[in-house]
């Protein structure tokens, strides 16, 4: 042993406490920490010490080693992992609904949608951007999540099929909205832009329903902000959670406000709140004063500003005659 220690460099000492430790009593507490203390001496003299700085992939990086990203490449990070985290929410859906022989391939695991559902929320929380993102994954054309559930369809089989998937999808979207706040005011805003922004693009000679041809994903998505915005089992959320003074400002953009799309959603936009009863009376009962027509309210309001409550307009500081 003493000749494997000199060959390698490790100092003599080192071997007698092994033979010590092995062949005679244990060494008292006080020799083993003061060996320990000397062989993490020795180790970063003859080995850590050697180790030159392009060599620092086995301990914690540098933070001025790692290059900034800029705004783009976070976004394309953060999609990817809203992507890999939705996942499995969109397996469970399927699989739930019956889609494809899915729900007789194998058996649900429990708690799989509230699992998805709290990582989802939970980067939401902490990324300020994924709620958007994660409103656009739903919402996109090409991934079909929403829109794959088609209205309308012809086929008996496919009909029913997507009757389920539509009841699937429902439950996740309240319990989305349940579970992040903004949720369901990003969702009905992201909803709103792209068909907003449809009518300039492939829906300018569109005037009523009937100039519409075939299934088109526009108006599934309408089908479904239609089912958010009217529905009697969506009225606790969107009173607790919708805010759609943005979506209606969508809508009132100049160039849009005549589109199909924006007349259509300004239609539905109006009967998506109701007013709670403490803000359709005043203190004393009565009901409380028109809310005063100036220019500047005006103008807020054709840009979507909403007002809940009666304004007053008068000096600071100034006293209500009773």
């Amino acid at each position: 042993m003493y000749q494997k220690a000199m060959a390698v460099g490790i100092p003599a000492s080192f071997v007698e406490l092994r033979h010590e430790a092995t062949h005679r009593d244990l060494p008292s507490l006080v020799v083993l920490r003061d060996a320990a203390r000397r062989s993490m001496n020795w180790l970063w003299e003859f080995y850590w010490a050697k180790i030159d700085d392009s060599s620092r992939c086995i301990c914690e990086p540098s933070p001025g080693d790692e290059p900034e990203l800029n705004d783009d490449q976070k976004s394309d990070i953060l999609l990817q992992n809203l992507t890999f985290l939705v996942h499995p929410l969109i397996n469970y859906i399927y699989t739930t609904a019956g889609i494809h022989g899915r729900r007789n391939r194998r058996k649900q695991q429990p708690g799989v949608k509230e699992g998805a559902i709290q990582n989802i929320v939970a980067l939401c929380r902490k990324e300020k951007l994924a709620g958007a993102q994660l409103v656009e994954i739903l919402i996109d054309r090409d991934l079909g999540h929403l829109s794959s559930c088609g209205y309308g369809r012809d086929d008996m089989g496919a009909e029913e099929e997507d009757g389920q998937l539509f009841i699937v999808w429902d439950d996740v979207l309240k319990e989305l909205s349940r579970s992040y706040e903004p949720f369901l005011t990003l969702l009905v805003e992201g909803m709103t832009a792209v068909l907003v922004s449809a009518d300039a693009d492939t829906f300018v000679d569109v005037e009523d329903w009937d100039d519409l041809v075939g299934e088109t994903f526009e108006e599934e998505l309408f089908q479904w902000l239609e089912h958010i915005l009217t529905e009697d089992a969506w009225v606790s959320l969107r009173n607790r959670y919708l805010v759609p003074t943005h979506a209606r400002a969508i809508c009132l953009e100049s160039g849009s406000a005549e589109g199909f799309w924006a007349s259509e959603i300004s239609r539905i936009l109006p009967g998506a709140y109701i007013p709670r009863e403490s803000e359709k009376y005043t203190s004393s009962g009565a009901p409380g004063p028109p809310i005063d027509q100036n220019p500047d309210i005006a103008v807020l309001q054709n840009y979507g500003w909403d007002f809940g409550q009666a304004i007053s307009c008068r000096p600071i500081g100034a006293s209500i005659d009773p």
